[in-house]
């Protein structure tokens, strides 16, 4: 007996039941107040130790469908699964991107050979590992002695990785760190912490 597969190798008949995950995921965050889920997570008199704010009970399987998913309503490295519960975490905003953004091109000028020997690799995740996903990594390029951990493919190995949290408080991100300290490959992990109205710069360097 044959079973129709993608290009995955994934049954299709799996297929329904992953894209019902990621479509009930998308439709519960649409029906939020994205204006009230972003006065929540800076408000100042919400407790640094908060999770965020509740979206939805998951399974740890549709998580990742959902992360893996091209059809998401709300990135989802702006959210953390976490004990079964999905929170939003950080909402994307001109403070969080630009600065993300801007800090890919430092780093990389900083190794004064540009892409040369070491490469940004956005805020990809890697799929044999946990799904969570940086708000920037970085890692050597191919072709200058560096070797890959067995596992990992060349776009999949980051030695370093970043975190900038505008609502995220230093529990968060002290959270997130553990977290990568525990993937291979990774060297240093960058965490910096910026107040909505720019009044708190901070950083950890791991």
């Amino acid at each position: 007996m044959s079973v129709a597969c993608n290009g995955d190798g994934e049954s299709i008949y799996a297929l329904p039941t992953r894209n019902m995950a990621v479509q009930r995921i998308n439709r519960l965050i649409r029906k939020m107040d994205m204006k009230e889920v972003e006065a929540d997570l800076i408000s100042p008199t919400r407790a640094e130790t908060n999770p965020g704010v509740y979206v939805c009970e998951v399974s740890l399987e549709d998580w990742k469908r959902y992360v893996k998913s091209e059809q998401q309503a709300l990135v989802s490295r702006a959210m953390a699964w976490k004990d079964g519960k999905i929170y939003i975490v950080e909402l994307p905003g001109w403070i969080h991107d630009n600065f993300s953004r801007f800090l890919d091109i430092v780093v990389v000028r900083a190794a004064r050979t540009f892409d040369e020997h070491l490469q940004s690799r956005g805020s990809s995740y890697v799929d044999n590992l946990e799904h969570i996903e940086p708000d920037s990594s970085f890692g050597p390029a191919p072709g200058f002695g560096a070797t890959p951990p067995i596992g990992l493919k060349w776009g999949e190995y980051h030695t370093l990785k970043v975190e900038v949290g505008v609502a995220r408080g230093w529990p968060d991100l002290d959270e997130k760190a553990i977290q990568w300290s525990e993937f291979p490959g990774v060297e240093y992990i960058l965490l910096i912490r910026l107040s909505p109205a720019l009044r708190v710069h901070q950083y950890k360097l791991s």
